[in-house]
């Protein structure tokens, strides 16, 4: 079982992690999609284009991957059993494919399931997200 948990940029400008709720609105609240942030037990009024899943994976420092953050990617290309193998790092961003119902990784015109570092020779170092470091993008 994974975690199941959400973030999102808050009206107020703050990123907020917990659960997402949407209902009707509430007295107080500003729309009907906000974040239940569980260690404040403040419901969030949140700009529902920002909403990311946790993908259930951790980068390299162990902070959460979400659905929107950007991401270095770094691999090895070639055999790595030859001393001539190369490290390769890319900026990507972590998205949802919904027609194979997995996360993914972007970079340029490449598409690919993110994958697990653990069991892997990829590692991932989150460096942002696109909502509040559109300048990682270029």
């Amino acid at each position: 079982m994974r975690e199941i948990k959400f973030r999102a940029l808050a009206v107020t400008g703050e990123m907020v992690h917990g659960s997402y709720i949407h209902s009707p609105k509430n007295k107080g609240c500003l729309n009907e999609h906000r974040i239940y942030e569980h260690s404040t037990g403040i419901d969030h009024d949140i700009i529902i284009e920002t909403i990311g899943q946790f993908t259930g994976m951790k980068d390299i420092k162990g902070i959460d991957i979400y659905e929107g953050d950007l991401v270095e990617f770094t691999r090895g290309v070639g055999n790595w059993q030859m001393p001539s193998h190369k490290i390769q790092t890319d900026i990507v961003t972590i998205i949802w494919d919904n027609e194979r119902c997995c996360f993914n990784i972007k970079y340029g015109n490449i598409v690919q399931k993110l994958n697990n570092f653990k069991y892997s020779r990829y590692v991932y170092k989150i460096i942002g997200n696109i909502y509040e470091n559109k300048k990682l993008l270029n």
